[in-house]
């Protein structure tokens, strides 16, 4: 049903955009005089659209996203194994719809929560401690890793809901 429902969006998204730009041209070439100015008025017109079109579906792509990761009630924990950090690091991960997987990690003495990522994979979630990082998507040759400690913008995202 969710990908219907994708499809249907961007099928009448292209068709208004379509038609926004078959508007936009009509309006510049309306008339001779002033035509710069109309343009740049248009533009700007539909720029804002478009960027407020935008943020709406990245607002609710991410609604979606903490909806799914707020309904995961069964967890699967995992302790640092690695010499560096031999129990200083608790990681859990869940399975997500849509083979997506959520990890988290803590730091283990008082369970604050350190960093929180979402990624796709469809196998099993495979867990690897290093000296420095958390290997957790081993298919992706970039990404996939998480670096212990973890990093002021994984903090701060690990923050929002």
């Amino acid at each position: 049903m969710q990908t219907y429902a994708v499809g249907m969006f961007v099928v009448f998204g292209t068709a208004v955009l379509l038609i926004a730009l078959l508007v936009v041209v009509a309006y510049v070439f309306s008339d001779r005089e002033g035509r710069s100015v109309r343009l740049k008025i248009a533009l700007r017109k539909l720029g804002i659209r478009l960027g407020s079109i935008f943020v709406v579906c990245v607002a609710w792509n991410y609604y979606q996203d903490a909806t799914d990761r707020a309904e995961v009630t069964k967890f699967h924990r995992e302790l640092s194994d690695d010499a560096a950090h031999k129990g200083e690091y608790t990681a859990e991960y869940a399975y997500l719809p849509q083979n997506r997987i959520l990890l988290r990690v803590y730091r283990t003495a008082d369970m604050s929560l350190l960093a929180e990522r979402t990624y796709a994979y469809p196998d099993a979630a495979r867990l690897t401690w290093t000296a420095d990082s958390l290997i957790y998507d081993t298919a992706m040759d970039t990404g996939g890793e998480l670096s212990l400690p973890p990093t002021l913008f994984d903090k701060i995202m690990a923050r929002l809901p």
